[in-house]
C-alpha cells in the first residue's frame, strides 16, 4: 500500500505542468505584486570611480584615444544609443518621463499656474522690476563667458528661475537639481551625464529582450546592464532548476552519511531513503511549484527523516509525541498573511505524516536489533542553577537579536546572480531604487475624467510622500482641476503678471538681447487664459505620453484607468493617502507590502513562536500527562529560537518572512530534545544522547546543502536550520533537566 502511494504521488509528479515556478513574489499579498513588468537597462560610457557609499569620486575618459570624452558629448552617444534601441524595440520601450521637449514647452507655457500657492510670495519678489533687472543683469554676464556653451543652461527658457520654486511638483515634470532628469525622447540621464536609463516591457523572455536591445548598439563605448522583476524570475527559475537535484540530494547524501557512520547498518539507511522518498514526493505533490522560497523546505524533510528511526528512546509509550510535532510545526504559519506559507505548512504536516508512517510500516519488517538505540548514554543530573543561567543568557541575548536583527521585507529577495544585484544597485544610486516603486489607479469615465482623478492623486503623492520621492511618473502632476485654476488666476492678477512680462520684455531689450529668443516665455506668462487645465493637456504635445499611462481595468469596468508612479527613498507609514477632496489615495506595490510587513514581523514573531511552543507544549503534556515536562521543554524551544536569532545577528543576516518555517522548525527540534531529556530524568533511564546527536546531525548535514549553495537566501536559511539543530541537543542535555526539576518541584508546592 505505501509502495503504491508513493508511485502515485511520483506520477502525479511527472505529470504536471510546472514542477519548477520562478515566482519570487510568494510572500507578497496578490494586490500588491506588479501588474506591469518592467525590464530597467542602464547605457553607461566612461570609467565612474565610486568611493564606498556609492558616490562618484573619479570619472575617467570614454574611451581611450576617444576626443569625445566631456559631459555633452557623453550624453550625446548615450542618447543615440537609447534611439538605437527604440527603434529595435518600438512595441517594447516606454517612456520613464515625460519627453524633455514636450515638458519644457508645456512648462514655458503654465510655469506659473503650477507654481504652488505655498510658494506665491517668493513668486511675488522674483517679478518685482528690480528683480527683472538683475535677474537679465545676471544672465547678461553669464551669456559673455566663453565657457557659458559647455554649462548647457538654457536661460531663454526660464529667465527668471520660476522653475525653481515649483517643488515636489516639479519631479512630475523635471529633474530636482543633482538629480536624474528626462532625456528628448523620455529616458532618464544620470546627474554626471555618463549613465542613461531605459523602461523596456515585454510578453516575451525577458533575457531575449535584453539581448535584442543590446544588439541595436553600435558603439562599442557603451556598456549595458540590465535589471527588473522578469529578469529576476527568469535568473530564480535558473537557480531553482539548478538547485532542485543538487540540494536535496547533497542533504540526503550527507545525511546517510552520518546515519550510516552512527547506525553501522545498512538496512536501516535504506528505509530512511524509502521513507524519504515518500515525504518529498508527497510535500513536492501538496505544496505546489517549486520555487526560490520553497525548496529550502525539501531539504530541511530530508534532515528530519532520521526522526523516528534512530530515536528510540520515546518520551510516551505509543511514540507519536516527536513525530507529531515535528508535523505540527509549521502550522503557527497557518497565523501569517502569506497564503504560500499557509499552504505549505499543511503541505508539510501531510509529509512529515507520510514519512513516519513510512518509517513505521518498513521498519516492522526489520530485525529490531537494527533498530537498537545505539552509542553514548548519560545518566543526567538536574542542575537548576545551570539551566538558568543558559536559558536566561539565551532568552536574553535573543530578545536583545530581534531588536536588533535587521528585517527585510519578503519582495527584497537578494539572489545569487552577482551581475543583477550590482545592476539593480547602479540603477538605485544614480536613478531610484527598482524595488521601491509604488503604483496609483485613477479611474475615470474616459481620458480626460481619469486625467482629473489623476489630479488629484499626484497632488496627495507630492503631499504625502514628498520628502521621499525620488520620481514621480504622474500625469495628474502636469495639470490643475478647475478650482485651483480660478484659485491661482486670481492670485497671479494680484500680482499684475501681464504688467510684470512687459517689465521683462523692456529689460531684455534693454540688456541688449533678442526678445524674440524669450518669445515662449513672454507669451505663455503673459496669456494668463492658457491653462494647465486637463482638457488642454489631452489636446497638446503630451497626449501620447499621457495617454502611455492608461491601462485594462481589472474589475472588469468600461472606464479608464491611468496608472501613475511614485519612485521612493523612505519607508511607507501606510498604504493609503488622504486627497484634498476628503478620499484617500490607495497605493501598491511589492513596496507598499514590503514595509508593512517590515513593520509588523517583529511583532508577530513573538506570536508565531508562541503558537509553536503552544502547539509543542500541549501533544507533550497529552502524551505525559506531566505539565512540568511540557513547560521545560517549551523554555528549551524557545531557548533554542533565540540561539538562531543570536546567530543570524553574529553574522549579519536579515530576518524575514522567509526564515520562518527555518525558526519554527528549530524551536520544534528543541522542544523534542527538551521532551527527551526530561522524560529520561522522569522514568530515571540514562538518555540515549547518541542518538539525540545523530538525529541532530542529520539536520545539520540538511543546513550545510543549503549553505554550499549560492543562493543567499538558502544559505541563511541553512544557516539557521544547522545553527538551531546544532543547539537543540545541548540545551535539551545542559539546561532542560535543571529547568524540569525545578518546575517539577514548583508545581507540587503548589498542589500542596
Amino acid at each position: 500500500m505505501w509502495l503504491i502511494a508513493t508511485l502515485t504521488l511520483v506520477a502525479a509528479l511527472a505529470r504536471r505542468d510546472a514542477i519548477v515556478g520562478d515566482a519570487i513574489d510568494g510572500l507578497v499579498p496578490t494586490d500588491h505584486r506588479p501588474t506591469i513588468d518592467s525590464t530597467w537597462v542602464v547605457l553607461e560610457i566612461g570609467e565612474r570611480e565610486r568611493d564606498e557609499g556609492g558616490e562618484i569620486i573619479e570619472i575617467g575618459e570614454v574611451a581611450e584615444g576617444d576626443a569625445a570624452s566631456e559631459g555633452p558629448a557623453a550624453r550625446e552617444r548615450l542618447e543615440a544609443a537609447a534611439a538605437a534601441i527604440h527603434a529595435a524595440l518600438p512595441g517594447a520601450w516606454t517612456p520613464i518621463a515625460p519627453p524633455a521637449q514636450e515638458a519644457a514647452a508645456w512648462l514655458e507655457s503654465h510655469v506659473l499656474y503650477l507654481v504652488p500657492p505655498t510658494r506665491h510670495r517668493e513668486l511675488a519678489a522674483r517679478v518685482t522690476p528690480a528683480a527683472i533687472d538683475g535677474a537679465i543683469a545676471g544672465i547678461r554676464a553669464r551669456l559673455s563667458s566663453p565657457l557659458f556653451a559647455a554649462t548647457g543652461e538654457e536661460p531663454r527658457r526660464d529667465p527668471l528661475g520660476l522653475r525653481a520654486l515649483l517643488g515636489d511638483a516639479a519631479l512630475g515634470l523635471t529633474a530636482a537639481p543633482g538629480r536624474a532628469e528626462a532625456t528628448a525622447a523620455g529616458d532618464l540621464i544620470a546627474a554626471d551625464g555618463r549613465a542613461l536609463l531605459l523602461e523596456l516591457r515585454g510578453e516575451g523572455p525577458a533575457s531575449a529582450t535584453v539581448e535584442r536591445a543590446r544588439a541595436a548598439i553600435d558603439d562599442r563605448a557603451i556598456r549595458m546592464k540590465a535589471a527588473g522583476e522578469p529578469l529576476r524570475r527568469e535568473r530564480s527559475a535558473e537557480a531553482v532548476t539548478r538547485g532542485l537535484p543538487r540540494a536535496p540530494v547533497s542533504a540526503a547524501a550527507l545525511a546517510l552519511l552520518v546515519l550510516a557512520l552512527g547506525l553501522r547498518a545498512a538496512a536501516p539507511v535504506l528505509m530512511i531513503v524509502a521513507a524519504t522518498a515518500s515525504g518529498l514526493a508527497t510535500l513536492a505533490a501538496l505544496g505546489g511549484p517549486i520555487d526560490l522560497l520553497t525548496l529550502p523546505l525539501l531539504v530541511a524533510l530530508v534532515g528530519v527523516a532520521g526522526e523516528g528511526l534512530v530515536q528510540r528512546q520515546t518520551i510516551a509509550a505509543s511514540g507519536w509525541a516527536a513525530p507529531a510535532i515535528t508535523a505540527l510545526a509549521l502550522f503557527p504559519l497557518l497565523l501569517a498573511p502569506y497564503p504560500l506559507w499557509q499552504r505549505w505548512a499543511l503541505a508539510w504536516a501531510l509529509a512529515a505524516l507520510a514519512l513516519f508512517v513510512a518509517l513505521r510500516l518498513i521498519g516492522a519488517a526489520l530485525p529490531g536489533r537494527l533498530l537498537a538505540g545505539r552509542g553514548l548514554a548519560l545518566h543526567l543530573r538536574p542542575w537548576p542553577p545551570l539551566a538558568i543561567v543558559l536559558s536566561a543568557g539565551f532568552l536574553g541575548a535573543g530578545a536583545f537579536a530581534a531588536e536588533s536583527l535587521e528585517i527585510r521585507g519578503p519582495a527584497a529577495i537578494e539572489l545569487g546572480d552577482r551581475d543583477l544585484e550590482e545592476t539593480r544597485a547602479a540603477v538605485r544610486r544614480d536613478f531610484f531604487d527598482p524595488a521601491r516603486i509604488v503604483s496609483v489607479s485613477s479611474r475615470g469615465d474616459d481620458l480626460e475624467d481619469a486625467l482629473g482623478a489623476s489630479i488629484a492623486d499626484a497632488a496627495a503623492i507630492v503631499e504625502g510622500l514628498g520628502g521621499e520621492l525620488r520620481h514621480l511618473d504622474a500625469p495628474g502632476a502636469l495639470v490643475i482641476d478647475a478650482a485651483a485654476i480660478d484659485a491661482r488666476r486670481e492670485a497671479l492678477e494680484a500680482l499684475e503678471i501681464p504688467a510684470r512680462m512687459i517689465d521683462l520684455e523692456a529689460a531684455i531689450k534693454g540688456a541688449g538681447l533678442r526678445v524674440s529668443a524669450f518669445a515662449e516665455v513672454l507669451k505663455g506668462a503673459a496669456d494668463l487664459d492658457s491653462t494647465p487645465s486637463a482638457t488642454a493637456a489631452l489636446g497638446g504635445p503630451l497626449r501620447g505620453w499621457i495617454a502611455s499611462h492608461a491601462l485594462i481595468d481589472d474589475d472588469g469596468g468600461d472606464g479608464v484607468v491611468l496608472r501613475s508612479r511614485a519612485f521612493i527613498d523612505g519607508e511607507l507609514d501606510g498604504d493609503a493617502l488622504p486627497r484634498g477632496d476628503g478620499g484617500r489615495t490607495q497605493l501598491r506595490g511589492p513596496a507598499v507590502a514590503d514595509d508593512r510587513d517590515v513593520q509588523r514581523l517583529r511583532g508577530r514573531l513573538g506570536l508565531y513562536a508562541a503558537a509553536g511552543l503552544w502547539i509543542g507544549a500541549l501533544i507533550l503534556w497529552l502524551a505525559t500527562r506531566d505539565l512540568a515536562l511540557a513547560l521545560a521543554a517549551a523554555i528549551t524551544a524557545v531557548a533554542s529560537e533565540c540561539g538562531v536569532l543570536l546567530l543570524l545577528l553574529a553574522l549579519d543576516l536579515p530576518l524575514g518572512a522567509p526564515l520562518l518555517p527555518a525558526l519554527l522548525l528549530v524551536g520544534a527540534s528543541g522542544m523534542i530534545a527538551g521532551g527527551r531529556a526530561c522524560r529520561a530524568i522522569d522514568r530515571g533511564a540514562p538518555l540515549l544522547a547518541g542518538a539525540m546527536l545523530l538525529s541532530s546531525l542529520a539536520q545539520v548535514a540538511a543546513g550545510i546543502a543549503l549553505i554550499a549553495t549560492r543562493e543567499p537566501l538558502w544559505q541563511a536559511f541553512g544557516s539557521a536550520l544547522a545553527g538551531g539543530a546544532a543547539l537543540a541537543p545541548g540545551l535539551g542535555i545542559f539546561a532542560a533537566p535543571g529547568l524540569y526539576a525545578l518546575l517539577r518541584r514548583l508545581t507540587r508546592e503548589r498542589r500542596g
